[in-house]
């Protein structure tokens, strides 16, 4: 496992020369657009006093309203183009080396994804919302000592439509997750599966939150599983089609070192174990490996922060143990 100070003379001594280039790209992409926002901004303003001013008009408003439709989108496109190249250079060159510092068995590539497929095989649907948008990036695959992972940020959303009094109808788009979706086939043949997540009704209700965790049980797949672990039970919930085997599966140890990952992490957990392979959901409210652009990028604790994510794929076979008998084919 590579270490923080591993980590910081990697930075010293290869990626702070790279960073410093991106920094010049940066201020450029900076000096550049600053300019065109402030005009932006003036004639966003002037078209609003114009709507104002002319509202009995009756082609002025229009005016004003197509006006700011496309200034708005011309500023997008013109931002999109001049941070693209930057964008797209910053994760070949600086992520792809933390990649590669990681484990030289993995691959990076920042515009493919794990599929939605791959998603849904999870199970995860069976207690979230059916996906109806699904987009991701910065995808990671190879091997971990004898363990197969791949894992990316994915972004699943479910949609809502409504229609108002007139009959028009609107269609909202809803986060189901967001975050880090990673993949383990860690080579085990077991029966049925078995989900983990995050335990909210025992935590804040007590007794009344086991009561409600056993009547979703009724109405979701699978059973609640009473583990013999109080502490692992404040912090997680388990169904399972098969009791036996989430048992198995969560071991005493296995559930020691989730607890104390997901407090270390400080983040929500979900894993589900079907056909082999384990799923892990990690939500994360920003998008993790995109380059600043109004901030410098010469902060290493920046950077720190890419390292620390792209390293939790390696922790999790590490933590995990996946690679020791108990998790091999029988």
């Amino acid at each position: 496992m590579a270490t923080q100070e591993q980590f910081q003379a990697l930075y010293e001594t290869h990626l702070k020369p790279k960073l410093v280039v991106f920094e010049e790209q940066r201020k450029g992409i900076v000096k550049k657009f600053v300019p065109v926002l402030i005009g932006y901004f003036v004639l966003m303003i002037l078209l609003v006093l114009l709507l104002v001013k002319a509202y009995e008009e009756s082609y002025w408003p229009i005016v004003s309203i197509i006006s700011m439709i496309v200034l708005s989108g011309g500023i997008l496109i013109y931002y999109s183009k001049l941070v693209s190249p930057y964008t797209k250079n910053f994760k070949t060159d600086v992520v792809g080396s933390i990649v590669t510092f990681i484990d030289e068995n993995l691959a990076y590539n920042p515009e493919k994804t794990i599929t939605l497929a791959e998603f849904r095989a999870s199970q995860f649907e069976e207690y979230w919302p059916s996906v109806d948008s699904w987009a991701g990036e910065d995808y990671v695959e190879g091997l971990l000592g004898k363990t197969a992972v791949k894992f990316s940020e994915v972004h699943a959303q479910y949609k809502t439509t409504t229609v108002n009094s007139k009959g028009h109808t609107r269609t909202t788009y809803h986060n189901i997750f967001k975050g880090l979706f990673f993949i383990f086939d860690f080579n085990k043949d077991f029966d049925g599966f078995t989900i983990v997540l995050p335990d909210y009704a025992e935590r804040h209700l007590g007794q009344f939150g086991k009561m409600l965790q056993s009547w979703k049980a009724n109405l979701t797949h699978g059973e609640l599983v009473k583990l013999a672990d109080p502490e692992f039970e404040r912090e997680f919930v388990v169904y399972s089609d098969n009791q036996i085997t989430a048992r198995y599966v969560l071991s005493t140890s296995l559930m020691r070192r989730l607890l104390t990952f997901r407090r270390q992490l400080n983040k929500q957990v979900y894993l589900s174990f079907v056909n082999g392979k384990l799923y892990m959901g990690i939500p994360v409210d920003k998008d993790l490996f995109e380059p600043t652009v109004f901030k410098t990028l010469l902060d290493f604790n920046l950077i720190r922060e890419f390292f620390e994510y792209m390293q939790l794929g390696k922790d999790i076979v590490d933590d995990l143990n996946l690679n020791t008998r108990i998790w091999s084919k029988q």
